[in-house]
């Protein structure tokens, strides 16, 4: 194989797919980049670790087709160390020979190509759903935050997808609980007529290549029976799916008419909780929440950090509460949003918090209390 691409080009595409390796594993050829030159002037990488495959088309001279596997860290880090300009990669036997415009040379050794495990791609026929990229960002950065770090509870350590398409709209939800928070993202009026539960790693790997498309580009998502596949303009993640039940998410969602509501100012209410928050423990732990007729007062107080309080101007209906709430949740929740005001509702200080936007329904986060 020998091929020639613009240096930024194929740094850009290597950065991308190689994420999908796994360069400290036990198996080489996980820790290759599969190149694939054709006659028609593209090249094809791809890494998988088995989990989750990347894959990215792009233009290239070709003046010999045919395949190559080669350590994707290496490639990347010598590639990046070329000079601006063309970057030819020719694959004689085992090795690899880059070269450029100036006379900075490398040769990296070459796996045998049989020994690469075969790239997940989307299958053939229509994809479960399209959107847009900005409202595939949005929806994402406002679940993922609670999604459980724990790998040893897989089906917490995932964000499970719910979807249903026709030819007039488009119904997504998003949900992501750690236990202790439970996050729903929603457009449309989803039917769950399709589910999958996606890893952690995955979500991220879908979120990278979302926030790497235009604008005006489309993504289209394909449920498949191992994996969920998200491609575009010839980039595609695939991600093995979490074989596990999901939480029954809806009974954590409070169905009772709320006794204690205030709208609030959202970053007036993230500035004075971050700040009250740094008198609790590690700066992150409870505070206090009391709402009374036109404010919310916020109160943090630890043997070891003193004390903080601040107030914060809101328009309060019902009943008067204080309610105690790890501000890491709270603030977590609010950053993931971008309006000017929230709704808090709450039925008693030791039930959940919900809180959501003002102007819609389409985002609830919903917060354990912490007994004060």
């Amino acid at each position: 194989m020998k091929i020639t691409v613009e240096k930024n080009t194929l740094v850009q595409s290597l950065t991308r797919v190689s994420k999908a390796s796994a360069p400290k594993g036990p198996i080489g050829a996980l820790a290759c980049v599969m190149l694939s030159a054709s006659k028609n002037g593209k090249v094809s990488l791809g890494c998988t670790d088995l989990s989750v495959s990347a894959t990215e088309t792009i233009d290239c001279e070709v003046d010999e087709h045919g395949d190559a596997a080669i350590n994707s860290q290496s490639l990347l880090a010598r590639v990046r160390a070329m000079p601006v300009g063309p970057v030819s990669i020719h694959v004689d036997k085992s090795a690899t020979i880059l070269s450029g415009v100036t006379t900075r040379r490398f040769v990296i050794p070459s796996l045998d190509t049989v020994d690469m495990p075969d790239m997940t791609t989307p299958p053939d026929g229509e994809p479960a759903l399209v959107m847009l990229p900005g409202t595939l960002v949005r929806m994402l950065k406002e679940v993922m935050f609670a999604i459980s770090r724990d790998n040893t509870r897989p089906q917490l350590n995932a964000m499970l997808l719910e979807c249903s398409q026709d030819q007039t709209s488009l119904g997504l939800r998003f949900v992501a609980t750690d236990g202790h928070r439970l996050v729903v993202s929603e457009i449309g009026n989803p039917k769950a007529e399709q589910t999958a539960l996606i890893p952690l790693r995955g979500v991220a790997e879908i979120l990278r290549l979302a926030e790497a498309l235009k604008e005006d580009d489309t993504v289209a998502i394909y449920l498949h029976d191992r994996f969920v596949s998200a491609e575009c303009d010839g980039k595609t993640i695939s991600v093995q799916k979490i074989e596990s039940s999901f939480p029954a998410w809806q009974e954590v969602v409070p169905n009772k008419q709320p006794t204690t509501s205030a709208v609030v100012p959202r970053e007036a209410c993230l500035e004075a909780i971050k700040a009250v928050a740094l008198s609790s423990k590690e700066g992150l732990g409870a505070v206090a929440f009391t709402f009374s007729a036109g404010t919310l007062a916020l109160r943090a107080e630890d043997s070891a950090c003193g004390q903080g309080e601040d107030e914060v101007p809101v328009e309060h209906t019902g009943s008067n509460l204080t309610i105690g709430l790890k501000s890491v949740y709270v603030i977590e929740a609010l950053s993931a949003l971008d309006c000017q005001e929230v709704m808090l509702e709450m039925t008693g200080d030791l039930e959940p918090v919900v809180v959501s936007p003002l102007d819609g329904d389409e985002y609830k986060a919903v917060i354990m209390p912490l007994r004060l």
